[in-house]
This record gives structure tokens, C-alpha cells and sequence, in this order.
């Protein structure tokens, strides 16, 4: 069970509920608990190192942060995360979609990538 604490999550948005409330396709089965960090994105365009044209891979545009609130066997609910919004909300100006702010999802859809974060 430990080696299944420490991997990270990889899931899919399958369903939005609300700007603050999204649900994805993992559940107790994968490991998710109550409380669990996650971070929302979607994928933008490839980037391309000007000095060594190298692929340096897809841009992650962030969509917010939440948190696992209610699991399921299979899906979980997650909550837009508001201390995430706090810490990031320097950055909204900088960010071309700027991140979950006062515990919203930024446009959060169906198909969106979501990661585990570090347990906090």
C-alpha cells in the first residue's frame, strides 16, 4: 500500500459539475484519498528551443488545483482548491489562463488532464 501512496495519479475529467466541482476517472481502486492535491490542465503548444531547435514537449496550461473531497470505486469529486488559488494568484497576470482563484476551476472540461501532487 505504501508503493501505491507514493506513485502518481494520472486521470481524465469526465464530467464537469460546476466551475468548482469536476470529476475524474480514479477512484479508491487507484489509490485517491480524501484530501488528496491535484493539479487540472490542458495541453497547449509544442515548445521549441530557439538555440538548439529541440521539441522541449507541450506547454501545460494550468486550470487550478483541487483536492479529492468524495471517492468512489472508480471516480472521484475533486473541489477547486482555494489555498492553491491564493498561493497562485500572483501569477494570473502572467499565465494565458490564469489558475483556480478563489477556489475556482478556470473553464475546467470533459477530457482535461489531471496529476497528483505531493501529499499535503
Amino acid at each position: 500500500m505504501a508503493e501505491q501512496a507514493n506513485r502518481k495519479i494520472e486521470a481524465r475529467v469526465v464530467k464537469v459539475i460546476s466551475s468548482e466541482m469536476i470529476v475524474i476517472n480514479k477512484g479508491e481502486d487507484d489509490g485517491i484519498t480524501i484530501g488528496m492535491p491535484f493539479l487540472v490542465y490542458r495541453l497547449g503548444e509544442n515548445i521549441i528551443d530557439p538555440e538548439t531547435n529541440k521539441n522541449l514537449g507541450q506547454l501545460e496550461i494550468i486550470v487550478g488545483r483541487g483536492r479529492a473531497a468524495h471517492i468512489q470505486k472508480n471516480i472521484t469529486t475533486l473541489y477547486a482548491d482555494d489555498k492553491a488559488g491564493g498561493l497562485l494568484s500572483g501569477l494570473s497576470s502572467l499565465l494565458p489562463q490564469p489558475p483556480s482563484i478563489d477556489g475556482v476551476f478556470n473553464s475546467p472540461a470533459v477530457g482535461d488532464y489531471v496529476k497528483s501532487l505531493g501529499r499535503s
